[in-house]
């Protein structure tokens, strides 16, 4: 017992230390930063205005905009199909910006690396044009600034303004651009920055400061700082920070990660070094997403890259890895889950797989490479308890079709995540993963939608599965904000099936205004998981409350609604967090005590019996 106990607190440690950052190179240790626009933005509706853009890399950095007229637009397609957040250039006061408040996790460092992926449309010689900035003003309080400037290069700040340098790339606008800045306070002065276009070698400049202080100063994602007049205009696709500076493989696999999702090659950006990901390609499949890298050469490796960013397939370095030997995998896009097609070559009587599929790209100099290969249900798709160790299969294939090659069963399954050890990595090959008997060793619950239809009686769900192992049964939760649900329903499942199943559900008594839906999934061994959840448009727009005075200094008052009388009361700041006040109640009149607020925009919400109510406010 003794023995079992060590080994579990030894799996949790390594959980926790996943390298989980992009790629897989690092994670939240070292990556603080991680914007994508493909996740955590308050919108993903063509063509509407940003108001929050959530960090990704488990630090809650989050950058948010209260004020309408600043906020930036949402772009479903950019380059690859993939969503970017348009700056529209405007002056000031209007001008775009989003803002992160300041941490210390996002300078006090004496190494930096920031990746920015961007398409400018407006470049000129008199405004500095920021992609992102950590800095009051100029020279005040000042991180860090890359912005676009003179003669359509750009320039960077560290640590100041005193060391500023341009690059010697001329940038274009309507061309799409890796842009990365490298920092090492423990190089000698002249040396410590690089600077890479495209995974090119811009240059190599002198910054005076060994270490980047910590600074009291806001992150600015579109312009140099708060109240300057010079916007960025253009996409923004991703920006990504380490407070450290990536060794040669990091660097080169987290750029190979942006080639691949965005699409880029040396033939539609300038002058692309080190593209060495080809599972990117047509003739390969287009595998561009999620992709993730393990590697070594003389500055050091990159020894593992984790299940969660790669889209269920983790990685671990064995042995064999010499100077230059990388192995590089990704997939196609689109929600995964598990068919009985395409099949051959799998034994079994009971046979299936995963849809998706990686393709993995090996490169090597001499010894052959060995890794450990595990796919995790939980992020790969909606999990189940994996059962029976010798009915999971490692399945390869050399193209994109044709019968697979059973490389061997699992070595071990340890949760939901089943493990393939001492796998010999010798070719550019197509993985996934099969069970030779999906009744007895599942693979998950494949989700096809989750809908809501309102009318005068009420709200009609309905939701379809494609393929169910071991499902017991469906709960469908209700909610007025999207935060606090309750059961509404209980719905049995199928069971076992590997063809489409609809169901549905009824809401005699949805909130006023908007109603959100959670649809859990629950296992025949207990274990629930939330597929997904939506909201639904209900008879009446949700209530919107009046604060008196607005503007005040944190003191004021509003009247609860009509057949309103009463609720959870919260007051959120810019960042959505909950933050402290008092009040008191007489009749329908609710008086409130927010002295103690610092100056600034803030959201008032009571959720109530009748929905959700809602008033911003501004205390002075």
């Amino acid at each position: 017992m003794r023995a079992l106990m060590f080994l579990a607190g030894f799996l949790v440690t390594n959980t926790l230390f996943a390298q989980t950052g992009p790629a897989g190179v690092g994670n939240s240790t070292s990556n603080s930063l991680w914007l994508k626009a493909d996740a955590g933005t308050s919108t993903t509706a063509n063509g509407t205005a940003v108001s929050s853009w959530n960090d990704v890399s488990g630090n809650n950095n989050h950058a948010t905009q209260a004020t309408s007229n600043n906020q930036p637009i949402y772009t479903s397609s950019l380059m690859n199909a993939m969503p970017a957040i348009f700056f529209d250039n405007a002056a000031s006061p209007n001008n775009d910006l989003m803002t992160i408040v300041d941490a210390d996790n996002l300078d006090n460092t004496n190494g930096l690396t920031i990746l920015t992926v961007s398409r400018p449309t407006s470049i000129d010689a008199a405004n500095a044009r920021a992609l992102i900035s950590k800095r009051v003003d100029v020279g005040n309080n000042e991180s860090y600034c890359l912005f676009y400037y003179t003669a359509n290069h750009i320039n960077v700040d560290l640590e100041g303004n005193d060391n500023r340098f341009a690059t010697v790339t001329t940038f274009n606008p309507a061309r799409d651009y890796v842009f990365s800045v490298l920092y090492d306070g423990t190089l000698a002065a002249g040396s410590r920055v690089k600077s890479y276009v495209n995974e090119t070698v811009d240059g190599t400049t002198t910054e005076s400061a060994a270490t980047i202080s910590n600074f009291a100063s806001p992150v600015n994602i579109g312009s140099m700082n708060i109240g300057d007049g010079r916007p960025f205009g253009g996409y923004i696709c991703e920006v990504i920070i380490y407070t450290k500076a990536l060794n040669n493989v990091e660097r080169i696999i987290a750029h190979n990660y942006l080639f691949a999702k965005y699409g880029l090659s040396s033939t539609s950006i300038p002058a692309t070094v080190n593209d060495i990901y080809s599972g990117d390609n047509t003739a390969n499949g287009d595998y561009d997403f999620e992709m993730g890298g393990i590697g070594t050469d003389a500055t050091g490796s990159n020894t593992s890259a984790s299940s969660s960013v790669t889209g269920g397939m983790a990685m671990t370095q064995v042995s064999g890895f010499e100077n230059g030997d990388y192995v590089l995998y990704g997939h196609t896009a689109g929600s995964n889950d598990s068919q009985i097609t395409d099949v051959g070559g799998l034994a079994g009587t009971n046979r299936a797989r995963w849809s998706r599929i990686w393709y993995l790209d090996i490169t090597n100099a001499s010894t052959v490479e060995i890794v450990n290969i595990s796919f995790d249900m939980s992020d790969g798709g909606t999990p189940v308890t994996p059962v029976t160790a010798s009915n999971y299969v490692l399945l390869k294939r050399a193209g994109l079709s044709g019968n697979w090659v059973e490389v061997g069963s699992a070595s071990s399954i340890v949760g939901d995540v089943i493990n393939f050890n001492n796998v010999t990595a010798n070719a550019d090959a197509y993985y996934t993963l099969g069970t030779r008997n999906y009744v007895t060793s599942p693979l998950p619950v494949s989700l096809l939608d989750f809908s809501g239809e309102f009318s005068e009686k009420g709200v009609e769900l309905t939701w379809s599965t494609a393929t169910e192992s071991n499902n017991d049964h469906f709960t469908i939760q209700r909610s007025a904000d999207g935060e606090d649900f309750k059961t509404i329903a209980t719905v049995l499942a199928s069971g076992n099936s590997f063809k489409e199943v609809t169901y549905t559900a009824f809401d005699a008594a949805p909130f006023a205004g908007r109603t959100y839906y959670r649809l859990l999934q629950t296992d025949m061994d207990g274990k629930t998981t939330n597929l997904k959840t939506i909201a639904v448009r209900t008879s009446e727009p949700d209530r919107v409350l009046e604060a008196i005075p607005n503007p005040s200094n944190g003191n004021f008052w509003f009247d609860l609604p009509a057949g309103v009388s009463g609720g959870e009361l919260k007051i959120l700041n810019s960042a959505g967090q909950p933050v402290p006040f008092n009040y008191s109640v007489t009749g329908t009149r609710i008086s409130v005590d927010a002295q103690a607020l610092p100056r600034g925009l803030y959201l008032l919400k009571l959720v109530s019996d009748r929905g959700m109510h809602s008033a911003k406010f501004v205390v002075e």
